[in-house]
């Protein structure tokens, strides 16, 4: 880098740091998080290969987190920082090796994905995005390290569906050159078999996890373009005209920039054609997953820009395109920033903990997306109970086949169901969100043999009600 490049470079990684690591302190695990953590902590690593095809992803996050979860240590700040080192290491890598101008980068640095996503909140996906960054980098010299270049490959398919897609893309490209460069014999017979046998165990290793089918995850086309529709279509309009714009102008101008080179197309149309095909027919996706349809716009253009250095005005025009895309995502911070640092998972443990009659009581979750709570929960030994599978709150596979069953108001309530999760030798405290359906001042459901009464204990901000909950016999 020259000098003043360095200086720059320094800048924009000091404030980077300085910011995500004050979103990461204050972060309270969504979901997501806790359920990943609670499954490394619960099952062998041979049960969590087993479960991938129900939890959408594969393996390797999981087995990270392992020895902290298994151990308890330091939840969930093992987990956040964990996740937080493949963040900043991403864009460090972006800064000193990807081909763009320094607006770019700049932009890209400080656009949602890359400023609050990928660094706050611990999932599998950070890791994923720093992988096809070095397989972006390394995509000129892969032939002359084919052994490591299949093995990233390999890893980077078994960090998540997202960027299995990115890894197989890259698969196939090395496939192909490396049959061509060995047939001209300037592949050794060595390099060739064992990059070919590592590939070959991978893509077995993600059959296992991913064969089948799961019912329980699919969705709609309809459900993916009211997704994605957010994004254009939101409460700011910089970012919305930012939005239409750049993916307009990427659509035109990359695949007419990336003609030049048929395996940089190759990318782009196999990568964004594989997330379109699976978030229209088999999986929405959220804001977290559509990002990746950018995030392989600018590993193309990546690819391209590498194997073509010649400074074109459509090359300049291709990149200025992308970068427009993840401009505004600038813009959303004020909508997005809160929803994804600041669950209140908590908050809200605390709460249970500190009250002696919720901590040594039974608690009783009625929305599946509050298993954030369990693993503040677990080193106090809570009683905690599902009342969707009428049993304690650990992993189970129950939470994946059996009915989503989260209530809306007393007439949605089945007794048998509430009476399976009741202790009788303990306090019942039943916690749920508030709604129209569900009276804050309490409310009593019963059939022919039973009647249960649940009366408010705790308004928590009028967004959760916990409800002291009694069963009587008729």
């Amino acid at each position: 880098m020259k000098l003043k490049n360095n200086k720059l470079f320094i800048t924009v990684i000091t404030i980077y740091i300085i910011v995500t690591l004050l979103r990461l302190i204050f972060h309270q695990p969504w979901f997501d998080e806790a359920q990943a953590w609670t499954i490394a902590q619960q099952l062998n690593l041979k049960e969590i290969i087993n479960l991938m095809n129900v939890e959408g992803h594969t393996f390797i996050w999981y087995l990270l987190i392992m020895p902290f979860a298994k151990a308890d240590l330091w939840y969930p700040y093992s987990m956040l920082f964990m996740n937080y080192f493949f963040a900043l290491a991403s864009v460090i890598y972006m800064w000193k090796k990807a081909p763009f101008n320094n607006f770019t980068k700049v932009v890209v640095t400080f656009s949602f994905p890359f400023f609050i996503l990928f660094p706050v909140v611990a999932r599998c996906y950070a890791i994923g995005v720093l992988i096809l960054f070095l397989l972006a980098g390394f995509y000129k010299d892969k032939l002359k390290h084919p052994v490591i270049y299949s093995f990233l490959i390999i890893l980077c398919a078994n960090t998540s569906v997202m960027t299995l897609i990115g890894a197989s893309a890259f698969g196939f490209i090395f496939a192909f050159d490396l049959i061509k460069e060995a047939l001209k014999d300037k592949v050794s017979k060595k390099d060739f078999i064992l990059s070919f046998s590592i590939m070959a165990a991978g893509a077995c290793l993600i059959l296992l996890q991913l064969g089948g089918s799961n019912t329980a995850i699919q969705s709609t086309g309809t459900d993916f373009i009211k997704n994605l529709s957010e994004y254009y279509i939101g409460t700011k309009p910089l970012s919305n005209i930012l939005a239409i714009a750049g993916s307009i102008l990427s659509a035109i101008l990359l695949p007419v920039c990336l003609f030049k080179n048929k395996k940089a197309l190759f990318f782009l149309l196999y990568t964004i054609g594989a997330l379109l095909f699976i978030f229209s027919q088999i999986y929405a996706g959220f804001t977290h997953h559509l990002v990746f349809l950018f995030v392989y716009a600018l590993i193309s253009y990546w690819i391209y820009a590498n194997e073509n250095p010649e400074n074109t005005m459509l090359k300049r025009a291709a990149e200025i395109a992308v970068m427009l895309v993840f401009l505004s995502y600038i813009f959303t911070f004020p909508d997005t920033a809160y929803v994804y640092i600041h669950s209140g998972s908590k908050y809200f443990a605390d709460y249970i903990l500190n009250d002696n009659n919720l901590k040594n009581g039974r608690i009783i979750l009625y929305y599946p997306l509050d298993k954030k709570v369990l693993p503040y929960l677990r080193k106090d030994n809570v009683d905690v109970w599902f009342y969707c599978q009428g049993q304690r709150a650990s992993y189970s596979s129950a939470l994946h086949t059996s009915v989503l069953c989260s209530t809306k108001g007393p007439e949605y309530y089945v007794p048998g169901w509430i009476t399976k999760s009741l202790s009788k030798e303990k306090t019942n405290y039943s916690i749920m969100k508030i709604t129209k359906q569900t009276p804050l001042e309490g409310f009593i459901i019963e059939d022919r043999d039973r009647r249960i009464v649940f009366e408010l204990y705790k308004d928590m901000n009028k967004t959760y009600g916990i409800f002291k909950t009694t069963e009587y016999e008729k």
